[in-house]
């Protein structure tokens, strides 16, 4: 993961750790946040409709649960263009590189100014 994660990333980290029941701790724990943070996006998923409270555990709802599965599939197909797209800027890059203006002097590419 990157340095900070996003609400999408955030909320299915919570719907991971609640999958099977779970406290606010353990929750806490399981998606890696301190307990400001878990504290308003439990209430932003229960307002959603993506977790149920019953004192004291935290279940995921059937809509929570869909919410996870295209969570999973966004992210599966992100994952796969990652490379190609990557490839694609170097190539650019590389074609760039290839346009700029000869430096007589240095017998170099520089650019046009």
């Amino acid at each position: 993961m990157g340095k900070n994660r996003d609400r999408l990333c955030i909320v299915a980290a919570i719907l991971e750790a609640a999958s099977a029941g779970a406290r606010k701790t353990r929750i806490m724990f399981r998606a890696n946040l301190s307990y400001k943070i878990l504290g308003k996006y439990l209430e932003l998923a229960v307002d959603n409709g993506f977790l149920t409270f019953t004192n004291p555990n935290y279940e995921v709802t059937k809509t929570g649960q869909e919410f996870l599965a295209r969570y999973k599939l966004v992210t599966d197909k992100y994952s796969k263009i990652q490379w190609p797209l990557q490839e694609i800027n170097n190539e650019r890059k590389s074609l760039e590189q290839l346009c700029l203006k000869p430096d007589p002097k240095t017998n170099t590419n520089a650019s046009i100014k």
